[in-house]
């Protein structure tokens, strides 16, 4: 027998309440456990866990006092001595469980309560990597619009040809397409985000689907491609049916986050979808950022995770993106051997952030759509909208 010890009541409904539905346990199971890991194994008093933080000097002055805290639902910004302790105290416990306890079936087939539980806790990705070293650099190359002065109609000066701008870049000799994510870009009071999605089209729909995406708009007076894809939960065959090939997890650990020096990047690799990757040979980088052809061992995709600094004050805005490029050949070739064409579209909106007086105009307004636009790219690399073709590169052969 041993004596019993009291946790906070947060550390007992937040941390070991979960943990004891990993098992099937009663939660005072698990207290016990707790208290004699602490008192027993630690050597550790009743009341060390009280002892005031010699680190508290160092976040006292920060504007948000709330960042040395958790709850239910988020992890502290702030490792202080206690949450560490509690930390640690639950890893162990955790595997002192492991070792003798059966584990329950998860919520989704094949995926252990375990491995549900523990993903929420590990603070590295599985590449054993910490987000921070997954952080790309700033790109060279930003908006014109936060080099110059602009004036008030900044929100409505999107041209025609900011869409290929955004959309096209080149490494050299070769063309590479931005065809999935996001990002962000602030300054002075202003925001601009750019998002992209893309979906395969059967080559005699494409031209329709181009018409549809100019005439076809949502409650939100916009479009997405998505929409015009078979749903995997419906046995209904649609008529007018793409599909999505570029997936992702959606999952992201909250704690790895915290990281100080990730900025605010997310590590969400997008991937190509199966039916896609039987048909081209491909294999990942050991964090699956970066795709290759098996063929050439030509890289073909890849994704980027750039951020700022993540601010001190937690209510300040931060440039990030991370956007998802293909090369043109891995597009061209795709196309070829699925017989599809690749749709690729651009969403730009821009807004304002701080400005009470630009605020409340758009409040005014009512929601405002984004600018958006949709391109087809075919097998010869000719990229088309509903009005204008491009050729990127040679013709295919």
């Amino acid at each position: 027998m041993f004596e019993k010890i009291s946790f906070y009541h947060d550390f007992e409904k937040n941390r070991l309440s979960p943990l004891a539905r990993v098992f099937g346990v009663p939660i005072e199971q698990v207290k016990d456990l707790a208290g004699y890991i602490y008192t027993h194994r630690w050597n550790q008093s009743l009341g060390s866990s009280s002892k005031p933080d010699s680190r508290a000097e160092l976040w006292k002055s920060r504007r948000n006092n709330y960042d040395p805290f958790d709850s239910r639902y988020s992890f502290p910004n702030i490792d202080n001595k206690h949450f560490y302790t509690e930390y640690h105290l639950l890893l162990e416990v955790a595997s002192k469980l492991l070792e003798s306890m059966p584990v329950l079936k998860g919520y989704d087939d094949g995926v252990s309560a375990w491995d549900e539980w523990l993903e929420e806790y590990l603070i590295l990705s599985d590449d054993k990597a910490l987000l921070a070293e997954l952080r790309d650099p700033m790109p060279l190359q930003k908006p014109v619009w936060t080099t110059r002065t602009v004036d008030e109609n900044w929100q409505w000066q999107i041209q025609e040809s900011d869409f290929i701008d955004i959309m096209i870049n080149r490494n050299g000799a070769e063309f590479w397409l931005n065809v999935e994510g996001s990002w962000s870009y602030y300054k002075d009071g202003k925001c601009e985000d750019v998002s992209f999605s893309t979906i395969l089209v059967p080559k005699e729909l494409s031209q329709s689907l181009l018409h549809t995406t100019c005439s076809y708009f949502n409650h939100l007076d916009e479009v997405y491609l998505q929409g015009f894809c078979g749903s995997v939960y419906s046995d209904n065959e649609q008529e007018f049916s793409c599909q999505e090939w570029l997936v992702t997890n959606d999952y992201e650990s909250e704690l790895e986050s915290k990281d100080p020096y990730s900025g605010t990047i997310q590590h969400r690799p997008m991937t190509v979808a199966k039916f896609v990757s039987d048909s081209m040979g491909i294999s990942y980088s050991h964090n699956k950022k970066q795709c290759s052809l098996i063929s050439d061992n030509s890289l073909c995709l890849e994704n980027k995770y750039w951020s700022e600094d993540k601010p001190r004050d937690s209510n300040s805005y931060t440039s990030s993106g991370r956007p998802v490029r293909a090369s043109l050949n891995f597009l061209k070739l795709i196309s070829h051997k699925l017989n599809v064409d690749v749709a690729i579209q651009i969403n730009i909106k821009r807004s304002y952030t701080d400005s009470y007086r630009n605020r409340n105009n758009d409040d005014e307004l009512g929601y405002l759509p984004r600018y958006s636009k949709t391109f087809i790219l075919s097998a010869d690399g000719r990229l088309r909208d509903s009005r204008k073709s491009y050729q990127l590169g040679k013709d295919a052969t």
